[in-house]
């Protein structure tokens, strides 16, 4: 293809002066990637294969913070030499951003919003954060998502050999992505951006009700104790479903058979295992922002159900049922 196909396909940039070479060099370089348009990055990739690394300039992608809708955003810059670095930083910045300001977007969508960039060859990205991290939009600069229904469908891809080499480029990400905000009580939206590009937004869930206050209960009086001071106690219950303050390590009774009736979390808690290909309780626990005595119960549960089982490390991994029922969620 060389120089002059490039040029066909950059166009008007490389009339106003767009670094060619340096794109010809993203796309050789193992570390660069460049703007998904298949048949030409594929050629470009087969014109520079074994050719000497180039060195390119390291991306650079914004955060912008916003504390509150009426004041300018904090800006963040986060910096990756080589695509990898660029998806672990990035992925890692945003969601501590967003768990920060209050949110609850869970990291297995982040990582895959941020993997999904890949496409855009990370072009002019922008992560915003807004609403107490309950909002969270990935914005590029990249060819768009032209098939907003079938991008949300798992098998539909347009990764190219070059960017497999960077994310699984099998048409999970977005479908996963939905799934697990549809499971918080949120969402994602795909737009275009407003001159080329795509705009992914996860939206996450409202702010639950505040459970009722617990009356507090008095064991003593001042007559009983000989004190100005009543002694007053208040008993605080926690329950998130799962009893949370069951110490780890007790073992768990086998769940009795539930027809595969899986709670949300349950199938959370199996996307992930899918999406990380073997994870144990302390990992479950960290992803998914659950206490570690409820991961343990539920990957006993989906254990006991045949949807998971555990290999020569102790981690499980998905079963042919799992990956059935699965199948079927989407």
């Amino acid at each position: 293809m060389g120089v002059l196909g490039l040029k066909r396909f950059f166009g008007a940039r490389a009339s106003s002066g767009y670094d060619i070479q340096q794109s010809m060099a993203a796309f050789s370089h193992p570390g660069g990637f460049g703007v998904h348009a298949p048949s030409i990055v594929e050629e470009a990739a087969l014109e520079t294969a074994g050719s000497a690394e180039t060195p390119v300039s390291r991306s650079i992608v914004r955060i912008a913070v916003y504390d509150s809708r009426t004041a300018p955003p904090r800006i963040e810059e986060v910096f990756g030499d080589t695509p990898h670095e660029l998806i672990e930083r990035l992925s890692a910045r945003v969601y501590q951003v967003a768990r920060d300001t209050g949110g609850a977007v869970p990291y297995t969508v982040i990582r895959e919003l941020t993997e999904n960039l890949v496409h855009a060859g990370f072009r002019d990205v922008v992560v915003s954060v807004l609403d107490e991290g309950r909002l969270v939009r990935f914005s590029d600069a990249g060819p768009g998502i032209r098939d907003v229904d079938r991008a949300l469908r798992p098998g539909f891809s347009t990764a190219t050999a070059e960017m497999r080499r960077y994310i699984k480029g099998v048409g999970s990400g977005l479908p996963i992505a939905a799934e697990c905000m549809g499971f918080e009580g949120g969402s994602i939206q795909i737009e275009m951006n407003l001159s080329g590009g795509a705009v992914v937004t996860a939206h996450g869930p409202h702010e639950k009700a505040d459970p009722p206050a617990v009356e507090p209960e008095v064991f003593g009086s001042a007559s009983d104790t000989g004190s100005d001071v009543a002694v007053v106690a208040s008993r605080l219950r926690v329950d998130d479903g799962a009893d949370s303050d069951e110490p780890p390590g007790i073992p768990v009774p086998k769940p009795a058979p539930s027809a595969h009736k899986l709670t949300d979390r349950q199938k959370r808690t199996l996307l992930l295992v899918m999406e990380v290909g073997a994870i144990g309780p302390s990992g479950v626990s960290r992803e998914l922002s659950v206490a570690l005595s409820t991961a343990h119960r539920d990957l006993a549960f989906l254990e006991a159900e045949g949807f998971i089982r555990a290999n020569a490390t102790g981690k499980r991994a998905l079963t042919p049922l799992g990956v059935t029922y699965i199948e079927g969620l989407f």
